[in-house]
């Protein structure tokens, strides 16, 4: 590290993919690694925490990673709502402005980040809220909310130069937006997919599955699509 320390980052090779996780996205982003690794790809998993997506988009512009699956978007929630894991106006707009190729799912739209409990506004007090440890929690987006989140990462995939496609999943996204969990609110699920879907881009392919964030056949579908994105020839995109 001291020997090092300040020079350019090179890259890390045209197999290695960045992956955004949470601990609401971990059961699904760990079967996606493994089938990558299976496939001879290299998985590098950031925390999305209002640095990891930033950290991941800076290697992206460093040319360090030969493409991207952004698993989970709560940063972008928490720019909406003014969460603590706020990001910039760039995130999800590095990787399309590079022509890197990327699979996004909406990991984690469904709540933005608050501190301890007896912490969290007022006015978010009567929301659905799941206390995830002491000083975190996670709370509700409305259906409102989510309809103005979807047409936001749909805008910023659509500047995208490079192939990109959205797989969706229809049975929640986190762990605890699943059914019976304290974040479960299927209309504002909703909202948000038609949302995202209504305002892509014509050829942007966007896939609806029907299936939780976190299950293994979805992280099976989303690791297939990535792949074959990857082996497709230059000219076919």
């Amino acid at each position: 590290m001291v020997r090092h320390a300040g020079q350019p980052l090179g890259a890390l090779g045209e197999h290695c993919v960045g992956i955004t996780m949470l601990g609401q996205t971990t059961p699904g982003v760990m079967r996606l690694r493994e089938a990558l690794v299976r496939a001879g790809h290299e998985p590098v998993i950031f925390h999305a925490n209002g640095v990891g997506g930033p950290a991941m988009e800076t290697l992206v512009e460093a040319g360090a990673l030969g493409g991207v699956i952004d698993f989970t978007l709560s940063e972008l929630a928490n720019s909406l709502m003014d969460g603590i894991h706020t990001t910039g106006p760039d995130r999800l707009r590095v990787a399309g402005r590079h022509g890197l190729p990327q699979v996004v799912v909406p990991g984690c739209v469904d709540f933005f980040n608050q501190g301890a409990r007896d912490t969290v506004p007022e006015r978010y007090r009567a929301r659905k809220s799941y206390f995830h440890n002491p000083v975190a929690t996670l709370v509700r987006l409305t259906a409102e909310e989510e309809t103005a989140l979807g047409r936001i990462v749909a805008e910023r995939l659509n500047e995208a130069r490079g192939p990109v496609r959205v797989v969706a999943p229809t049975r929640g996204f986190s762990l605890a937006d699943a059914e019976g969990g304290d974040l479960w609110d299927p209309e504002a699920d909703r909202a948000f997919l038609d949302s995202l879907r209504d305002a892509l881009r014509p050829d942007i392919p966007y896939e609806s599955v029907d299936a939780h964030v976190d299950d293994d056949a979805f992280a099976d579908i989303v690791a297939e699509r990535y792949l074959t994105m990857t082996q497709e020839p230059a000219n076919a995109r």
